[in-house]
Order: structure tokens, then sequence, then C-alpha cells
């Protein structure tokens, strides 16, 4: 009797069908579903073998190997993908057998493949952890090689970086478990002759099956043979460098491998950027730090000396707010000007300053008035400050009686919104400007005396002759004749003449004594008209005065100015021979804080010529004149801070407009008793 497993025993056609199509459900379940249906794929057999067994229960041969179909079922769920059904089965489970193995093997792939997967993924998890610990750009490049030598099948990894605009390169490889940097040349090499440098201009991979076919792998100084996967490392469209893998037999790459490489290329591209973004920003930073450090050193170094020329400066600088209040004072207004240390000047108000000074009785400012600004020096308490450009001329006197000139400015410093909101004040001493000056008018009045001592002997000569020869022609008279007293006569006039003359060059000789005071100008007018009265009325000249009541002082010279009006209205009188009339007039002006004298005559009048040339010395359009007059008045103005302006028509007169600064002791007003008498 045959054995169970040759024993023929015919299968129905149900049972053909009902195996058929189940095999059918299970390829396609396996070849759609993968590995996951494992579990199903065995409960489908299971179902095939108890259709089978329900079938022939009868059939006590088809028991063993169903067993053995349940085993093999069982191995399966368990994992054991290497069991195998016996090579010989009942013809009704040939199917059945194949199916199996089919199956098998399908799911052998799809495990090794899973297990690929997983190396992989297990692979780029590794590194993004390395990738994420530093963002040193050597410290990538050692872990990334580290990571691929120890999880690929690979003989050799190399990285090379030479990022765009960066004259450094670097270049790194794994080998024989170690790793070691390339020198330049062999970078160099790589990147001018190799695939290193082909990838980076192309921005491209390149899979080698067999090296031995690429010139510029061996150009490039690789090995003879083997295979290899070159990839570029960048950065958008910049190329950073390139990674290599490379193994010592030929087609050892797939384009899973190349797939593989590309998503570390492309993590590791990233982590190279952020490190060399950090390192050009350290980079920048740093330097930042450095040039912030030279500049402050430099600032520090700029602000030392100008505060040490500021300190020392021969003129006194003052750095005001809008409020008045004293920001910064050089040491030559603190100790030379006021008297004061720095720390007792900064930080108080400008007009406390002053009051302070001027009740302790250390010093006396006589300001000469400001300019057309019409700016007050130092405001009354509670006014706002004003920071608009001015200067004034100020005479200082200390307790000892010293005096001293300063010219004053005060220039306005615009803030970020365009308005002034500080101001420096700049004091400039002019002493010995004013005493050169006052030297240079005693010079040039000596000078001018000078030239009229020879205009002098000149005219004294003849007199002297015609003297001379009167007196002799009386001589040999032997007595006194009509004739002889008309001689004696002419010789008196002569002798007269010559006296006036010899007085005006005593009067010129002497210099004038110059003192500062509050100046009345309507009290010096009137002294004037009473010199002058008796001499205009004789030649029918009418002298009327308008005389502003409220006109306030000056600070002057009284007599220099008695001369220039004495002066001017003795011209205005030589100009009409047949008479006239001569206006002198005062009128003050609150918002240009200025004096006004006005002389107008009715005279003869002047033509353009002459008024060019009116103040230049020794011109004179009168006969006897010596053509100091004007120049002399006009020198004495000027020292006043003044102005003297001069208008004139041929035959209709002339007008001579003079201004002067009043001081800061503010309008004159008279009393109230003055007012009410």
């Amino acid at each position: 009797m045959a054995p169970y497993y040759t024993r023929a025993v015919p299968m129905s056609r149900h049972l053909q069908l009902t195996l058929g199509y189940s095999v059918a459900i299970l390829l396609v379940v396996i070849t759609t579903q993968g590995p996951a249906t494992l579990f199903g794929i065995a409960a489908i057999l299971a179902v095939c073998a108890v259709v089978a067994a329900i079938r022939y229960t009868q059939s006590s041969a088809l028991v063993t190997p169903l067993q053995q179909v349940g085993a093999a079922l069982d191995a399966v769920a368990q994992g054991d993908l290497e069991y195998a059904l016996p090579r010989q089965m009942p013809a009704e489970f040939a199917t059945i057998a194949h199916s199996y193995h089919t199956m098998r093997d399908i799911l052998r792939d799809r495990q090794r493949d899973l297990e690929i997967q997983l190396r992989r993924t297990s692979l780029l998890t590794q590194i993004s952890i390395e990738l994420c610990e530093s963002l040193d750009t050597t410290m990538i490049a050692e872990r990334v090689l580290r990571v691929l030598g120890s999880s690929l099948n690979i003989d050799s990894a190399t990285i090379i970086l030479s990022p765009p605009e960066s004259p450094t390169r670097l270049g790194m490889r794994w080998e024989n478990r170690h790793l070691q940097q390339l020198d330049p040349p062999r970078i160099a090499q790589m990147l001018d002759y190799g695939m290193e440098g082909w990838v980076q201009q192309t921005t491209s991979s390149a899979v080698l099956a067999d090296v031995s076919t690429s010139e510029r792998w061996q150009a490039g100084g690789g090995s003879q043979t083997g295979s290899a996967i070159v990839l570029t490392l960048r950065q958008d469209t910049d190329a950073l460098g390139s990674l290599t893998v490379y193994a010592q037999h030929t087609n050892a790459f797939t384009n899973h491998d190349l797939l593989l490489m590309e998503g570390i290329v492309a993590q590791t591209s990233v982590a190279i950027s952020l490190s060399l973004r950090f390192q050009a920003e350290r980079q920048h930073t740093e330097q930042l730090g450095a040039l912030v450090g030279r500049r402050t050193d430099e600032l520090q170094r700029s602000r030392d000396l100008l505060r040490l020329v500021f300190d020392h400066l021969p003129e006194g600088l003052l750095l005001l707010d809008a409020d008045g209040e004293i920001l910064a004072a050089n040491s030559t207004f603190c100790r030379s000007i006021v008297g004061r240390m720095p720390r007792e000047t900064v930080g108080s108000r400008y007009h406390q300053l002053w009051r302070d000074l001027m009740q302790q009785s250390e010093l006396s400012l006589t300001p000469q008035g400001p300019s057309e600004s019409g700016v007050p020096l130092a405001l009354a308490e509670g006014e706002a400050f004003t920071s608009i450009a001015a200067s004034w001329r100020v005479l200082s006197s200390d307790m000892m009686g010293q005096q001293r000139w300063y010219a004053v400015e005060r220039t306005p410093i615009a803030g970020p919104q365009g308005t002034a909101e500080q101001c420096l004040e700049r004091w400039r001493d002019i002493t010995q400007q004013e005493e050169l000056q006052r030297r240079l008018l005693v010079h040039e009045q000596l000078t001018s005396l000078g030239r009229l001592a020879a205009s002098v002997a000149h005219e004294v000569g003849n007199p002297l002759q015609s003297a001379l020869g009167c007196l002799e022609l009386c001589r040999e008279d032997q007595g006194l004749s009509p004739l002889s007293h008309e001689y004696l006569d002419l010789a008196l006039g002569e002798l007269d003449r010559m006296a006036r003359t010899m007085a005006s060059l005593r009067n010129l000789y002497r210099p004038p004594q110059i003192v500062w005071e509050p100046v009345d100008l309507n009290q010096i007018i009137r002294q004037v008209g009473q010199f002058t009265q008796h001499q205009l009325d004789r030649t029918r000249v009418r002298l009327h005065l308008h005389l502003d009541g409220e006109l306030p002082p000056i600070t002057g010279q009284p007599d220099a100015l008695r001369q220039v009006f004495l002066n001017l209205v003795l011209n205005a009188h030589e100009a009409m021979e047949q008479g006239g009339e001569i206006h002198v007039s005062t009128v003050h002006k609150p918002t240009d804080r200025i004096c006004q004298v006005i002389i107008r005559d009715t005279g003869v009048g002047m033509s353009a010529d002459q008024l060019a040339h009116i103040f230049e010395p020794f011109r004179s359009m009168k006969a006897q004149g010596v053509g100091l007059g004007l120049y002399l008045s006009r020198q004495i103005i000027t020292q006043h801070t003044g102005h003297i302006e001069i208008s004139s028509q041929l035959g209709q007169g002339t007008t001579i407009i003079m201004q002067f600064p009043w001081n800061d002791a503010g309008p004159w007003r008279p009393h109230r008793a003055q007012r009410s008498a």
C-alpha cells in the first residue's frame, strides 16, 4: 500500500474553484497590502484548509499535509519566514504550497525593504541629532562623516567646503575608521580637476557605478576602482561644497542610496549654511564691537581734547539752554571774566549770575546796546530767554576799578526740530583793540596836526611878512600918517588871523579824555544850541530843536559827542551864508532799541561826487577848511557803536541821521512828579 502522500485522491470541481479563488485573493492581498496583512493571509489559507478538510474529512491521507500547512502558517504568523513545507505534498496541496512559498518570498522582500528603510530613517535621525549639537563648520563635517562611516557599507567619505566669497577651504575624509584633514594642494586638485569641483560648478549630483570610467574622478586623484556618489552641498543656488561616499567594489550604490544621500546632503547643507551665517554674524558682531570700542575711545579722546581746548581758549565761552540756564562754561569765562569757579557758574541762571555779581559789587557791566536784533544782554527775572543771534560791546568794571572791553556774540544752536534749543555765547576781550583804536585816533590826530602845521606855516608866513613889511614902512616914516595907520590896521588883521590858526592847532594837539558814562543826548544838543545861538543869529540862521521827551540815555563820552554835534551844526551854518533854518530832532525806537539824532538844514547842499568823499580826511569843501571835522565825527560815532548817514542834493539842503544804541538800563521815563509838574 502506497503512503498517504502518494495516494491519488480525486478533487471535486467545487474544491478546485474554491482553492483557486482563495489563492487569487491571497496574491492580490499580498501585492496590494504588503506585509502588514500577514495575519489576514494566514486566516485565508486557514479557511482554504478548513474547506478542504470539510470536503475530505473521511480521507485520512490529507490530515498530515493539513497539519504541515497549519504549522507553516503558525511559523509565518510568528515571524519565521525561513520555514518551508515538505518538497513532496499531495497534488491537492500543490497550489497551496506554491502560494505559501510565493507569500514567504514576498514577505522576505518586504521585510528587507523595511529594514533598509528603518536603517535609513535611523541614519537621517542620527545625523539630525548630531547636526543640532554644534554650529561649528569643522565639527559638523566631523559628525556627518563619523555617522556615515559607522552606518553605511562604505570605505570612505569626504566633505569639501569652499563657500562663495570666502578664502577659507576645508577638506576632511573618513577612512579606515579615522578622520583626517586634507591639505590645501589636495583640496585644490579635487576642486580644479575632480568630480568635486564639477558638481559644485553644476550644482548637481553624480553616481559613478565604476570610477575607472570617469576621467574627472581620476584627474582629482581618486581610487582606480570602485564606485562613488558625489553630491553638492548648496544654499539656494550657491554651492557650499561637496559630499562624496566611496566603495571599493563597482555597482555598490543604487537609486535608493542616492535618495538617502540627497536627504543627508540636504540636512548637512542647512546645518553648514546656518553655521556659516552664524560665523559671519559673530564675526560681524565682533568687528562691530571692536569698531564701537575704537570709536568710543576716539570719541573719548576727542571729548577730552575738545574739553582741553574749550577750557584753554583765550575767549570766554558759555552754553545756554532755552531757559537761560548755563549748561557749560570754560575756565576763561569763569575765572577771568566773572571771577568764579566753574562749579559755581555751571547750573546757575544767566540773569541771576549777573545780578549776584552786581549786588556783591564784584563786577559791573555797561552794555553799549545790542545789534539790530534789539535783544538785551541780560533779561529781567521771569522774562523768557530768547535764543536769537545778537551782539554787544560791554564795558566791565571790577571792584578794583579795572575796566575791560568785551565783544559779546550770541549764536543760536538749532535742535532736531529746527528750533533754537541752545545758544553759544562768546566773550572776546577787545580791551587792547579799544586801546589801539584810541591810540590810532591820537596818532591820526597827530598826523593831521603835522599836516596842519605845514599848512599853518604857510598861512602864517604871509601875514608875518606883510606885518613886517608894514612895520618897516611905518618905521621909515618920520611921522605917523593916515597911510601908516592903514598899514598898521592891516598888520593887526593878519596877526589876528594867525592867532586864530594857532588856536585851532592847539585844540587839535590836545588829545581828548575818554570818559564813559550815561549821556543825555537832549541835554548835549541844548548845550550846543546855547553855544551857537549868538553866532547863528548874526547870520540870520534859526535853530529849531525837536527833542523826544522820553529819549533813553546812552553810554558814551559827553565831550566827544558835544564836539560831534557842534561840528555838524557849524557845518550846516557855513552852508547858509544868506540865512536859513537848522532843524535838530531826537527820536527813540523801542523795537530797535536805538536813539536817532537828525540834523537837517536848508543850505546849498552837496553833489554826488562830494558825498562819495565826504568822510575822507583832509578833503574839505571850504576854502579855509582842513578836512578833519566829518572824519573825526564818524570815528567818534563808530566808537559809540553808532552809525552816521548823510544825504544831500544841490540846492535842497543836507540831512544827517545818527543812530546810537541805548544801554540795557531800559527806556528812560520821567518820574510822575516831573510829569505832573
